[in-house]
């Protein structure tokens, strides 16, 4: 009885492929490797890993205060909104062709602008405070790298 041939877990490489790793690593690599090192470009890549925590912080509060309290209006897809809705303190407002709005009333009115407002709060000054250590940071990854 003849044993089945068992294809090769590991085959020859053909010409081809050794062509376009041969052109890759000798000519493309050195090139990206020359241009990844300047100066200017290190920098940037520097200080914006070391601000990384500050753009994390602001894109959390952005996404939980979308989430939570429909930031800009949209409280049918909140999950207040939708709290609010199952309390029977939402009314549906127009029906213009553009669809339809929610507006809440009594303290669910009044936890909605506290939320939005607490998160915006967040958002802005993160990304404020981005903006600034961003222009500082490169500066002094700058300055440093050329001491």
């Amino acid at each position: 009885m003849k044993k089945p041939k068992t294809p090769e877990i590991n085959p020859e490489p053909t010409n081809a492929n050794v062509e376009k790793k041969s052109w890759f690593n000798d000519k493309l690599m050195p090139a990206m490797t020359k241009f990844a090192s300047q100066t200017h470009l290190t920098c940037i890549r520097d200080a914006f890993g070391i601000l990384t925590p500050i753009i994390i912080g602001g894109s959390i509060s952005f996404l939980l205060g979308i989430l939570i309290f429909g930031a800009g209006g949209n409280l049918q897809t909140s999950l207040l909104g939708l709290l609010a809705k199952a309390a029977g303190a939402v009314t549906v407002v127009g029906d213009s062709g553009h669809g339809t709005s929610w507006q809440i009333s009594g303290g669910w009115l009044i936890a909605n602008q506290i939320g939005e407002k607490i998160f915006q709060t967040i958002f802005d000054f993160s990304m404020g405070t981005f903006a600034l250590m961003i222009a500082v940071m490169l500066g002094y990854l700058y300055a440093k790298k050329e001491i």
